[in-house]
Parts: C-alpha cells; sequence; structure tokens
C-alpha cells in the first residue's frame, strides 16, 4: 500500500509540473517544481508527504560527502553529527513546527550577541525558503530542513568551543576546553520536541559572569555606534588637574558618552576641575592605566580609540572566554598578560592579587596552563643558554670579572662548577660557549628572594625580582618570558599558610635571612593559568579595556569574521 501512495503522489507531482510548465514556459524548474505543492497535500494523506519528504531529506544527507558538501551555495560542516542526528530520526524532518523554525531564526541572529557572524549560520538561504514556505517543494523542504539542522548544530558547536582553533594561533595551547555534551543528539532531538531549542542553546554558551557582562558591553558598544559613537579630541598639550583657560567641553561630551561622566554633572566650562578629574580616573582605571587624571599620550590615545576598536576587543575576548574551561570547584590562579596581574581566585572570588611584570614583545610570555607544585625560597638561577651565550658573554667580553661581581658561577656540561680564570671570552660564541652559568641565592639574584615552579616546557615561572622600579609603571612588558611578581613573599605567606598555619611572615623571613635554599612541596597544588585577554570584568564587575601588548587581537578578528 505504501508503495502504491508513493508512485501515485509521484505521479501526480510530474503531472502538475508538466501541467505548470506549459502553462508558463518561462518558469525555471525549480518555480515549477514548487507549484504544485498545495494540490498535492489535498489530494494525498499526510503519511505519504512525510515519506516523500523523508526520502528527500534521505537523498541529500546521504550524499553529502567529501566531494559533496554543498546545499546551494552553503556549504554543510557539521557532516557527521548531521547524518547522525536524521539517523536516529529515519530521516524524518525535523523542523515541521513552525515555532521550532521561528526560533533557529531568531538564535542564529542572536548569535551576533556572542560576538559571532550570522551569515556563517546559513540565515540568508534559510529566510529565502522560510518566507515561501507554504509554497516550497518537497525537495526544497528537505534542502531547508538540513539546513536548519546544520546551522543549528554549527552554532552550538561554536556557542561551546568557539570558532576559531586556539592551536592555529598559539604554539602552547593546552587549556581544558569546554566539552561537546555526551549526548548531544539526544539533546537536540529533545529540544526540538519539547520546542526548547533556545533555551538549550543559551545553555551551552558560558555561564560565568564575565563571559555575560561581556556580552552586555558589547550590546553597549554597538548602540553607541549606532548613534555615531565620539568625536576625536585635539589636546595640544598634557592636561594636569587644575589646568586653567582650557576648553573642556569636547572632554566632557566624550566622557558622557561611555557614562563616566553624568550628563547633568556639574563641570566648569575652562578649569580642570575636580568632577571632570574624577570622571577621567574612572576611565583610566577602566582601561589599565594608573588614575592620576593626567591625560598625557596615552589616556589621550585611549579617548580617541573610535568605538569600532572596541567593539572588535570585546569580539575577540568573547571568543578567547569560549576556548577556556575555567575551574569551578577549585581555587585556581590566573595571570592575565595585557593586564599585567596575578588573581588567586576561590570559588569566584579573587582573594590575592599582584602587579606583575611579563614578557617583552620578542620574549613574549606564553599562554598555557599548569600546576603550581613548589615554593623555593633563596632560588639560585641557571641561566637559560639562549641568556648566557648572548648576553653573559658579550658581557664577560667587556669584563672578564662580571661572573664574580653578579655572584655567579660558571659550570661544565656536567654540571660541575669550574674556575673562569684563564678563559679567552674573545674566542667564544653564541655557537660555541660550552658552559652553563649560574647565579648564587642572595638578594641580587635575579630570581629575587622566591620563585614558585609549575614544572613545565616553557620555563616559565613566577619569582620575585630586585628591579622593583618596573612595577610603578603602566606598560609592565620587560621580561624574558617569565612572570615577576611585585610582593611574591607575602604571596608566599598567602599559599604557606593555605598548608600550615605556623607559616607565618616571621618564619619565611627567617629562612630568606639565612640566604640557604629551601624547596617547598606545596600539598594544596593549584592550577594556574596564564592568558591573554585584552578586555575583561575586574571583582568590582567594572569593564576594563586594556593594551593588545602583543598584536594578538587583529589576527584572531580577521579569522572571527571570515565566512566559514
Amino acid at each position: 500500500m505504501k508503495n502504491i501512495l508513493t508512485l501515485i503522489a509521484t505521479a501526480l507531482l510530474f503531472f502538475s509540473c508538466n501541467m505548470a510548465k506549459e502553462a508558463n514556459p518561462n518558469l525555471t524548474e525549480e518555480e515549477t517544481h514548487d507549484l504544485p505543492k498545495k494540490e498535492i497535500v489535498k489530494k494525498e494523506n499526510t503519511d505519504s508527504i512525510n515519506n516523500l519528504l523523508t526520502a528527500e531529506i534521505k537523498k541529500i544527507v546521504t550524499q553529502l560527502d567529501s566531494v559533496n558538501k554543498k546545499i546551494d551555495q552553503d556549504i554543510i560542516f557539521s557532516k557527521y553529527l548531521l547524518k547522525d542526528s536524521y539517523n536516529d530520526a529515519n530521516f524524518h524532518p525535523l523542523w515541521s513546527s513552525k515555532k521550532n523554525r521561528d526560533v533557529v531564526i531568531a538564535e542564529i541572529k542572536r548569535a551576533e550577541e556572542n560576538g559571532l557572524i550570522s551569515s556563517d549560520y546559513h540565515l540568508e538561504t534559510i529566510e529565502k525558503y522560510t518566507k515561501k514556505y507554504d509554497s516550497l517543494s518537497l525537495k526544497s523542504h528537505a534542502k531547508l530542513d538540513v539546513l536548519l539542522t546544520d546551522g543549528i548544530i554549527l552554532l552550538a558547536y561554536h556557542l561551546i568551543k568557539g570558532k576559531v582553533n586556539p592551536d592555529d594561533l598559539m604554539y602552547s595551547w593546552n587549556f581544558m576546553e569546554n566539552k561537546i555534551p555526551k549526548y548531544a543528539i539526544t539533546l537536540l532531538q529533545n529540544a526540538i520536541k519539547e520546542e526548547q531549542v533556545n533555551k538549550v542553546l543559551h545553555s551551552l554558551e558560558p555561564q560565568d559572569k564575565e563571559y555575560q557582562l561581556l556580552k552586555e558591553q558589547l550590546i553597549t558598544a554597538k548602540s553607541l555606534k549606532e548613534k555615531g559613537g565620539w568625536n576625536t579630541l585635539d589636546l595640544k598639550e598634557t592636561l594636569h588637574p587644575g589646568d586653567q583657560n582650557i576648553d573642556l567641553q569636547s572632554l566632557k561630551t566624550r566622557l558622557i558618552a561611555e557614562n563616566f561622566l553624568n550628563e547633568d554633572e556639574k563641570v566648569a566650562d575652562s578649569i580642570y576641575g575636580e568632577n571632570l578629574q574624577k570622571a577621567v580616573k574612572k576611565f583610566q582605571l577602566a582601561h589599565g592605566v594608573n588614575d592620576d587624571a593626567v591625560i598625557g599620550k596615552a589616556t589621550l590615545k585611549m579617548l580617541n580609540e573610535p568605538i569600532e576598536d572596541k567593539i572588535k576587543k570585546i569580539i575577540v575576548n568573547l571568543e578567547r572566554r569560549r576556548w577556556i574551561k575555567y575551574p569551578k570547584d577549585t581555587a585556581y590562579i590566573k595571570v592575565n598578560i595585557a593586564s599585567f596581574k596575578m588573581k588567586f581566585i576561590d570559588h569566584g572570588k579573587v582573594t590575592y592579587s599582584s602587579n606583575v611584570v611579563v614578557g617583552q614583545t620578542k620574549k613574549q610570555t606564553p599562554s598555557f596552563m599548569d600546576t603550581l607544585e613548589l615554593i623555593v625560597l633563596n632560588p639560585t638561577w641557571t641561566l637559560p643558554y639562549s641568556i648566557s651565550s648572548t648576553e653573559t658573554l658579550s658581557k664577560l667580553k667587556k669584563n672578564p670579572n662580571y661572573l664574580e661581581t653578579h655572584n655567579m658561577v660558571l659550570m661544565n656540561k656536567k654540571g660541575n662548577i669550574i674556575s673562569s680564570t684563564g678563559i679567552d671570552w674573545s674566542k667564544l660564541s653564541s655557537r660555541h660557549f660550552p658552559y652553563r652559568v649560574r647565579q648564587k641565592a642572595g638578594a641580587r639574584n635575579a630570581l629575587g628572594r622566591v620563585k614558585f615552579l609549575f614544572p613545565n616546557k616553557y620555563a616559565i615561572y613566577l619569582h620575585d625580582t630586585p628591579s622593583k622600579r618596573l612595577f610603578s609603571k603602566d606598560r609592565r612588558a620587560f621580561s624574558h618570558g617569565c612572570v615577576r611578581l611585585q610582593n611574591p613573599l607575602d604571596f608566599a605567606e598567602f599559599l604557606l599558610q593555605k598548608e600550615d598555619a605556623s607559616w607565618d611572615r616571621q618564619k619565611i623571613d627567617k629562612i630568606v635571612a639565612s640566604n640557604k635554599t629551601k624547596t617547598i612541596r606545596l600539598q594544596h597544588q593549584h592550577p594556574i593559568l596564564i592568558i591573554y585577554q585584552t578586555a575583561e570584568i575586574d571583582e568590582k564587575r567594572n569593564f576594563i579595556y586594556l593594551n593588545d601588548i602583543y598584536k594578538r587581537d587583529d589576527k584572531l578578528y580577521k579569522l572571527l569574521t571570515k565566512p566559514m
């Protein structure tokens, strides 16, 4: 009986198409195929139509292989998961419900709120078909169904793991990733059945406060862009608190634009007074610089940054948040290279923070994840070969006593200390330097009085430094790659008291004063995440834009906005 109904329906379809073509020879084949659908629906029962539609879907899905990956001009991305989804549904249509179709379209458009591009998910083709849904041919119905499925699967994947693969950008990437749900197909089918597709999609994106606040900030920034953003300020000289006879109207307008100053706030027209200074300080804090109210080159540059650039910054950092699964049930250490900050985060709360110095632009601190295992008081420092064979050798050629004056010793390849007397440094080069150099423990040691080890292939760690003056600078990218802490003995005390309450500062200072190296293996070993994020939310829920010191944002933005 089933075969007979199928044959009848096919015959009627063929007959109707031919009649339509004869009545209007200018119609395309696709248009003539679309015309008789209503007639067929009237003559055939729902089951037979569904059988025909199922056959069309099966034909399309099973033909999607490495050669044929397109529907119309749209590339199908979720080829394997797509097949599994339809296999489980016996190739029946998944999007017969108008409510579900409308929700999918709305969610694809809402992808823009996550910094993604709606066009990646077949929006144009889907809307083209849905606008004439009631007059579509079976073949077009099948195409629409498959496009809706592929679009929503790809969107879900991007919300969970991001659009860009971080491995393509950074060789050191090893963070915990958000996982695709174990029963993804069942989850999708249940969401369709219960008409809860939007709720499921919302649950797949990162739920942490920072991600959600970044999304809110993107909406705000786009609204500002629609209003025209702001005009460029033209300050000829550095503006200091109390300066007089200055036209401040443009500065006031600029600060009002981003709500750093209330529109009804009383501000003097020509004196850089207290209220305007407070607003400038808020702006400076939100851009990661010292809040001194002085408008010099750095602050002026940030004031003149176009709203379009800020939107780009938010979008790339939403993507970076999607790349990483942050610990929820354990305390962890986060170093944000771009903010020059280290934070100890315990169940969402910052319980310790410090300014840090990170790698120079030519010796960048890598982004990676590891576990803090050891604290070393009074550490020695074995110089990396890349430093000893170049920088140290160069200094030895100028001053043969350089090692002695810097509390350093020379070692052979076996690690034995040898005398440097009598070595002709002029005959050595970076290609021929058969020694290792170690700096002994002490106040002048480059690692200072303490280092925090999380053994990794990059030889990166946290440590003290005798060069404290660098912490007063806004931009703190001066190291060879390791991360220097401003008050590292405070951090050592903070961590050690979690081990044992007897570890007070007096006990630590006594060990430091001995100049003897002491290594402490931690019982409470914390994950440490060294990340690069140029827009973030601080513990007071303030939004902060940061300088892209390593120039990584543009490349990521180009990949994010490149069509799939």
